[in-house]
């Protein structure tokens, strides 16, 4: 399984990173929305499932949404928000853009976060 995991906090980049290749994920990092199109543009391979912060530089997760919908080859993956700040409008706009879910970060214990990813992977 393929695992993009969108993210500008270099500790959390490293944690997220190490947690998903000890559970045999084969792992791609951007740190910004507009990094994580243009990997995704050119991929050979799209991931399986992108995991997405909201607040970072550059373009935050609302608008990699917004642009992810717009070409073909990735519209259709599996998006799990990854946040400290969800409020309901900001859920609300997260599943109008097509996130399948949002998880909290600083609720989650490493072990819970990937069974709760794992349950928004596709099912073969």
């Amino acid at each position: 399984m393929k695992l993009m995991i969108v993210e500008d906090d270099s500790f959390m980049i490293q944690l997220y990173h190490n947690l998903f290749k000890l559970e045999g994920f084969e792992v791609e990092l951007a740190k910004d929305g507009l990094e994580a199109l243009d990997k995704l543009k050119t991929a050979e391979k799209v991931p399986d499932i992108i995991l997405l912060d909201i607040m970072m530089p550059r373009m935050d997760g609302f608008e990699f949404l917004r642009q992810r919908n717009k070409v073909d080859k990735l519209k259709n993956i599996p998006v799990v928000v990854l946040s400290n700040l969800f409020s309901e409008e900001d859920q609300e706009k997260i599943k109008k853009l097509g996130a399948k879910g949002f998880i909290t970060k600083s609720e989650q214990d490493p072990k819970e976060l990937v069974k709760k990813v794992k349950e928004y992977l596709p099912k073969s």
